[in-house]
């Protein structure tokens, strides 16, 4: 979503680069344009999130295992930068989380298939520290900001559902991961519910939809499953 409220869409195409289409007004009559091409040699899904300067930014993993991040010009523009190479060896798709004071989070398995996450910098123009956050992860992780505006990391291995989150607001610390649930059979999504609470959704082994929710007044580990 464009910072003036239009939609606009990110694939990779049967090119494998990373193309777009956007929509030319808020009518939500469907006046959309393109695609155009922002360029790149994709492996996998893209991941897209708004900045604190309203610019859309768009990491994606290459097929010579780099992460790359495309980014706005400016909010609402139509112009692009060029794709820039941010990382290397990385072993799946990035998925990105919005810290409390704006500042985007890149989180993805490493080629030792860990939990990684790469912040920005308190300026907005760079990147901070690739740190590890451990673990062993079998697929892609899943991020989001709870209630109490800290991200929380979730990803599926060994079979089990596990969790890593900020201990402070914005910081760069994060809590040894936690087993949530078990026998899950795929990458976990997590939403959060209008109260704030977070809500996780895998298969299980069981090939039926589960889900696990946060009680009120719990931290990210204090969840409840149900089918």
């Amino acid at each position: 979503m464009d910072a003036d409220g239009r939609p606009e869409a990110f694939f990779r195409g049967t090119d494998g680069a990373l193309w777009h289409v956007w929509e030319t007004t808020k009518s939500g009559y469907g006046n959309w344009t393109g695609p155009a091409s922002l360029g790149g040699s994709m492996s996998g899904d893209p991941a897209v999130a708004t900045d604190a300067r309203g610019r859309l930014q768009v990491f994606f993993r290459s097929t010579d295992g780099h992460l790359w991040v495309v980014r706005q010009r400016d909010a609402n523009s139509d112009g692009w930068d060029s794709p820039v190479s941010i990382v290397e060896n990385i072993g799946g798709d990035p998925v990105v989380g919005i810290n409390a004071d704006g500042r985007l989070e890149v989180f993805f398995r490493g080629t030792d298939n860990a939990l990684w996450h790469l912040p920005q910098t308190d300026d907005y123009n760079g990147w901070d520290k690739l740190t590890g956050l451990g673990g062993t992860l079998t697929g892609n992780p899943a991020v989001a900001r709870a209630a109490d505006a800290r991200l929380a990391a979730f990803h599926w291995g060994g079979g089990h559902l596990w969790v890593s989150e900020q201990t402070i607001v914005n910081g760069a610390d994060w809590s040894a991961h936690e087993r949530i649930a078990q026998n899950i059979g795929g990458e976990p999504v997590v939403e959060a519910n209008a109260d704030g609470r977070l809500e996780v959704f895998f298969h299980g082994t069981d090939h039926a939809v589960w889900h696990v929710a946060q009680m009120f007044g719990q931290q990210a580990a204090g969840y409840a499953i149900s089918p």
